[in-house]
């Protein structure tokens, strides 16, 4: 659902979205906010960067777990390049990956050093 609402708001939302982050951005929230052409933060907020989890119920065995492992790395890939793309090229895929390996927390200050967001809103 965080990818297609992420396309939709690229994509179709025009002529300019602006997008404001408030409290913390994390997850899917994060793609949200990196979705504007113009990103606004709090000076309080944070993005957290991690890596996606997944519920496994009991009844998953062999295969079904291997699929999944796939299908996990493949939207942790998509989910990194989508950030490094939007940093405008401060930081790389590797790198995000490497944040979300942390679970790194970003400052206001950070995000905009790291091209994630544009301007820090005053308070």
């Amino acid at each position: 659902l965080g990818f297609r609402l992420y396309d939709f708001l690229r994509i179709v939302s025009r002529p300019e979205l602006h997008t404001i982050a408030l409290g913390e951005a994390s997850s899917m929230a994060l793609l949200v906010f990196l979705a504007g052409d113009r990103r606004l933060i709090s000076p309080s907020a944070t993005l957290t960067l991690h890596h996606f989890t997944h519920h496994i119920e009991d009844s998953c065995y062999g295969e079904e777990l291997e699929q999944m492992g796939r299908n996990l790395i493949i939207a942790e890939q998509q989910y990194a390049r989508i950030i490094a793309r939007r940093s405008g090229g401060k930081i790389t895929q590797k790198r995000v990956l490497k944040m979300m390996g942390r679970e790194t927390r970003v400052s206001a200050q950070e995000a905009l050093g790291l091209g994630l967001a544009h301007q820090i809103l005053k308070e």
